[in-house]
Formats: structure tokens, sequence, C-alpha cells
């Protein structure tokens, strides 16, 4: 089944999708156009501090994309590299929210699974 929205047909795979289009959330552009199609987006993780209640939403937000732009980062830099689409999101049970900058994205289940195990193994994302 189909989820039309503004003559937007999406497959009855994508709640995600459609969830985070009805909050009209688009991650923050790139630097520069085409940079879509030939970069990428570095996600960091807010861990939790010793007060923080282990249900508290995931928390993440962007790097800053000069601060990866130079060699000398990838020669330092050790980050972990996941694909999230390999899940189905057919209905709310098989998604979860978390925060990027403040602001709620629907993510599949898979996804926030792995954030999840980072966030309490103390694993941040890039270091």
């Amino acid at each position: 089944m189909d989820i039309p929205r503004l003559g937007i047909a999406y497959s009855s795979t994508d709640f995600d999708r459609y969830v985070n289009k009805e909050r009209d959330y688009h991650p923050r552009p790139f630097d520069k156009a085409g940079d879509d199609c030939a970069a990428m987006r570095l996600l960091k993780v807010v861990l939790l501090s010793d007060n923080d209640n282990p249900s508290t939403p995931i928390q993440c937000y962007f790097l800053n994309q000069s601060r990866f732009a130079s060699k000398v980062f990838w020669e330092r830099v050790r980050y972990t590299a996941l694909s999230y689409t390999w899940d189905l999101a057919t209905d709310k049970s098989n998604t979860e929210d978390i925060l990027i900058h403040d602001e709620p994205v629907c993510v599949r289940r898979n996804l926030w699974d792995f954030l999840h195990t980072m966030r309490e193994a103390h694993r941040e994302g890039p270091y």
C-alpha cells in the first residue's frame, strides 16, 4: 500500500521517510552543490552522563564538513561506517525517533539499535 503525500507515493516499506517528510525534516545541506552525490556526513552520538537516564532519547549531530576535509583528519580519525537501509520500515513498530541537532528524526529500528549500542558502549563515533 502506498502512502500518498502531495503527489509523492511512498512504498509501504518507507514509513520512516514518510514520517520525516511529514515533519518537514531534511538534513542540513552540503557545503557545495553536487556534494550530495559525492560527499558524506559523519554523525556523532552524544554520550550519556552518569546522571542521565538510559531511556533518554538518542541525540546526535553531524560533524562540520570542513573539519574532515583535510588529509590530516583522515590519517587520525577512527569511525564506523554503517548502511541503515537493510530493514523494512512498514509501520511505527519498525521505527524509532532520534534527535539530530535537537530535531526529531524517524529512523529504522536497526539504525536505532546500532546507535543505542554505541551509546551504551560509550562509543560516540568519529574520534
